[in-house]
């Protein structure tokens, strides 16, 4: 981090991205994007040639090469979604509870989570804030959600649909995540 700009360092990534999701770019048009955003010009403005766009070309390599040593040439990220398509599978989930799962699952890759937990852990913290989105603003907290066990088969039971708790906790259940990883998903670590 202290020895590369952290504009170059984006640049480099954005330019790595494409070329990993198969939807390549120009190493000159990125240049191009990377001095409009630096310098605050429309990028209509900058011209496809000059020094301005061969330096940023020459730093966006020099950095690429660099990033591609950190990622060890790792370039699969797997994704929250197919955990959460067999969690769906597993358990008869609400549509409004999956729609919402599923959005937050999207909006996940714009942080670095992807990184930093396992897909699992991921999709169990979409699933348990899904749950408490669909059951409205009194809901019970995430903690609460997930810290509680199902009901005693002893107990007799209402005839009405088991508590959101129970239905959060089947994730953690189904997944079968550890301390570390259910103190993640409780929001201890996790975003």
């Amino acid at each position: 981090m202290e020895d590369y700009h952290r504009q170059s360092v984006a640049a480099s990534c954005i330019f790595l991205a494409t070329k990993t999701e198969e939807c390549g770019r120009k190493l000159r048009d990125v240049a191009r994007v990377f001095c409009a955003k630096a310098t605050g010009v429309d990028v209509r403005e900058i011209p496809d040639n000059g020094k301005e766009i061969e330096e940023a070309s020459a730093a966006i390599l020099e950095t690429e090469e660099v990033l591609l040593d950190a990622l060890c040439f790792d370039f699969v990220v797997e994704s929250p979604h197919a955990a959460l398509v067999d969690l769906f599978e597993a358990n008869e989930v609400a549509a409004v509870v999956q729609d919402y799962a599923w959005s937050i699952a999207h909006d996940s890759y714009r942080t670095p989570l992807c990184v930093l937990y396992r897909p699992h852990v991921i999709a169990t913290a979409c699933y348990v804030i899904a749950q408490r989105l669909a059951d409205g603003p009194n809901s019970l907290s995430l903690d609460a959600r997930i810290s509680s066990s199902a009901p005693s088969a002893s107990l007799p039971t209402p005839p009405h649909k088991p508590t959101s708790p129970d239905v959060a906790r089947f994730a953690v259940e189904f997944f079968g995540l550890n301390d570390e990883e259910l103190s993640s998903v409780a929001g201890k670590r996790l975003g």
